[in-house]
């Protein structure tokens, strides 16, 4: 299972030109997609542009927490506390993304920042769904 994190070319762009800023006051959302959504880094820019998102009783989109930018070497990672969907849910997901928006409000133009791609549907019976931050989310860098 090859697990792969992407930023959306428009959730570069708003970082890079500040109309996304991780780390401030501003809500960032992390929800959960089935595998019905298929990722187009470049066309999809806005929560409206998601599909497949989880339709369960157990399942909200939630606050991403703990936000920080960390300069690492010549590289600059985006971190946060995990995402914990619930502690007792059966629940199931390939994909989340994050957006800023605030999670118990998102609208259809919602900016969206990044997504991990799991490699395969990942499900939870009757337990936490927990999505692990490995180091980071995902690491800004200069090639040449």
């Amino acid at each position: 299972m090859a697990i792969t994190h992407d930023i959306y070319d428009s959730g570069l762009l708003g970082l890079a030109d500040g109309s996304i800023d991780w780390d401030d006051a501003s809500d960032v959302a992390a929800v959960l997609l089935d595998d019905s959504y298929s990722p187009d880094l470049s066309a999809h820019s806005t929560y409206g542009d998601l599909s497949g998102e989880i339709d369960d009783a157990d399942y909200s989109p939630q606050a991403v927490t703990g936000r920080a930018i960390t300069l690492n070497g010549g590289s600059v990672d985006y971190t946060s506390d995990d995402v914990v969907f619930g502690s007792d849910v059966s629940i199931g997901a390939r994909y989340i993304v994050f957006v800023q928006g605030d999670p118990s409000n998102l609208s259809s133009g919602d900016p969206l920042i990044s997504v991990q791609d799991f490699g395969e549907m990942v499900s939870s019976t009757n337990a936490e769904y927990r999505v692990n931050m490995d180091g980071y989310w995902f690491r800004l860098s200069v090639s040449e």
